[in-house]
C-alpha cells in the first residue's frame, strides 16, 4: 500500500508526508524505493526526506543511502549528531558519515 502511494504525485507533494513515511516504516524496500525516486526526496515538501531516511534503523544497504551523506541533503550539524549517536545509527552508516566528515575538515 505505501509503495502504491508514494508512486502518486499528488499525495507526496504534501509536505512532510514522505518524512513520517521514512520515519515510521521498517521495511527497506519503501526506503529503498524513496531513495531511488529523486522526486520524492528533493524540494521543499521533502527537505527533511533524507535525513529521515539515515535515521531509519531498518537493514537498508548503505550503499544506496551514502548519497543523503552530504551537505546537500543533510547539514553538517546533523551529520556531526549522527556521528556521534551510537544508539540510533546503525555503525557502518556512522563509519561513512565520519568519513565524509573528515574530507571536509
Amino acid at each position: 500500500i505505501l509503495l502504491s502511494l508514494l508512486r502518486n504525485p499528488k499525495i507526496t507533494a504534501v509536505p512532510g508526508l514522505v518524512a513520517q513515511v521514512a520515519t515510521r516504516t521498517r521495511n527497506p524496500q519503501v526506503i529503498a524505493t524513496i531513495a531511488a525516486d529523486r522526486s520524492l526526496y528533493t524540494g521543499f515538501a521533502n527537505r527533511d526526506v533524507p535525513l529521515a531516511c539515515l535515521r531509519n534503523p531498518s537493514n537498508v544497504s548503505v550503499k544506496i543511502l551514502r548519497k543523503f551523506v552530504h551537505v546537500k541533503f543533510v547539514s553538517k550539524i546533523d551529520l556531526k549528531r549522527l556521528s556521534q549517536d551510537r544508539a540510533g545509527v546503525r555503525r557502518e552508516l556512522r563509519r561513512e558519515i565520519d568519513l565524509y566528515l573528515e574530507t571536509l575538515a
